[in-house]
């Protein structure tokens, strides 16, 4: 029997990806070559990434089928996809509720089937599944059977779920512990818990959470783990606690804060200027690159400097310096070593002092990373590397290719931008902002092979 579709329902769910798509820079991402379309393969793997697929093959063809009332698929699995290519936990939720639309009760039932097996995977879709499908009282009492039964995963879904959808932080917390307990190397339950401490107003405990979710090496949402335990390790420094320390991994973002505290001791610096700490995503392949120090100017975030992890605890600070009138910016290079970055925070003093709306390799740097990111979503991702000192030169790679761009500063002012067939000389970021598009797409998807 052919089920009935609401054609408003399926737009409405829809729309919930699309929005998800477009909160996690999932929707700016470039059009395959019309040659691509011929032969893609299963959710385009033969001839494009998954997010392009998302973009240009699974929504135009959901919308086609919005407008026409049909005919619909007998079942979908995007989600389960975008599990495997670790997307967002946000996407991923709205995807698995469109599948649900498709599924009914068969998607339920499987999903029970495998849970009853000891399937850990199963037991967590299987919450989702019932939540999709409008039967949240079911699912948490499904979960709790679970949980009761010893399931990490049950106790990871139910402390979520008390956390963001039923909040209960008390028991949510109970539930993660257990889950932290039973599966000690599993990111995302040391994320979620965190995600709860901080909820209860336990920054301290939510700070060392995030400190294990980043050590594992595995939470899916790594960016979110490393800004926010930034962001409470300044927190409980400005009253008067010490944070606790950080995993290797996150040993630059630590030493970065390092950094801009100790050029508070500056006093031009302790007012009059804001300044925040931007940790750089980590990699697919678990590399960390650095934490950059900037500073707001004219409502703009403009990289002062970059604090790479050396080895243990130590760790190097690279901060622009200007040279001699028409010289070109440098990079100077302080060593930080338990906690003691004054020589780093007298260099920051310094560029700091001066003037900051010029373009610098660190600001287009950034920019084309954050660009290529959008455009062309490799699955292992890209890399930002200060790659020269004199003059200050960074460079962004697509991981798992022989791709690479340099930006470099020029005598005078501005940088020069070595795309493979010609260079690009941007002397003002108004520059930066009119041709980045133009560089981006010169890129192509011939040099990402």
């Amino acid at each position: 029997m052919v089920r009935a579709i609401d054609p408003g329902e399926v737009r409405a769910r829809l729309a919930d990806v699309i929005a998800a798509m477009r909160a996690t820079n999932g929707w700016d991402v470039a059009r395959p070559a019309d040659t691509a379309f011929a032969d893609l393969g299963a959710f385009g793997a033969r001839t494009m990434a998954f997010g392009q697929w998302l973009r240009w093959v699974f929504v135009p063809n959901v919308e086609e089928l919005v407008a026409a009332g049909g005919p619909w698929p007998t079942d979908s699995m995007v989600a389960v996809q975008a599990t495997r290519e670790e997307l967002d936990d946000a996407l991923v939720r709205a995807l698995t509720a469109f599948d649900e639309l498709f599924a009914g009760d068969r998607r339920v039932d499987g999903f029970r089937a495998g849970a009853a097996a000891g399937d850990a995977t199963a037991i967590a879709a299987l919450g989702d599944a019932l939540v999709a499908a409008g039967r949240a009282s079911e699912a948490v009492a499904e979960l709790h059977v679970h949980a009761n039964a010893g399931s990490a995963e049950a106790h990871n879904w139910l402390g979520w779920w008390l956390t963001e959808r039923e909040p209960d932080l008390p028991h949510a917390l109970e539930h993660l512990h257990e889950a932290t307990r039973r599966r000690p190397e599993w990111g995302a339950a040391w994320v979620n818990y965190a995600k709860a401490f901080d909820a209860a107003g336990n920054a301290m405990a939510a700070c060392a959470a995030l400190g294990n979710a980043i050590g594992c090496g595995n939470a899916p949402d790594d960016a979110f783990a490393r800004d926010r335990r930034v962001q409470l390790d300044l927190m409980l420094r400005a009253r008067g606690e010490r944070p606790p320390a950080p995993p290797e991994q996150a040993a630059a973002d630590t030493a970065a804060v390092d950094v801009l505290q100790a050029a508070m001791a500056h006093a031009e610096l302790a007012t009059g200027r804001t300044f925040f700490i931007r940790p750089t995503a980590r990699t697919a392949g678990g590399e960390v690159a650095f934490a950059a120090v900037c500073v707001v100017v004219a409502e703009q975030a403009r990289a002062a400097a970059i604090v790479e992890h050396v080895f243990g605890t130590a760790c190097l600070a690279l901060t622009l310096t200007r040279g001699a009138a028409g010289e070109p910016l440098t990079f100077r290079r302080a060593s930080i070593t338990n906690g003691d970055a004054r020589d780093a925070a007298a260099q920051l003093a310094d560029w700091v002092r001066g003037e900051l709306t010029a373009l610098t390799p660190l600001d287009a740097a950034f920019a084309l990373h954050a660009a290529c990111s959008a455009r062309w979503p490799l699955r292992a991702g890209w890399r930002v590397r200060a790659s020269g000192d004199s003059p200050a030169s960074v460079t962004v790679s697509a991981i798992g290719t022989s791709f690479a761009v340099t930006v470099s500063a020029l005598a005078g002012g501005g940088v020069t931008v070595a795309l493979p067939d010609r260079e690009a000389d941007l002397a003002t970021p108004a520059d930066l902002v009119a041709h980045l598009d133009t560089i981006v797409a010169a890129i192509g998807e011939a040099e990402l092979r």
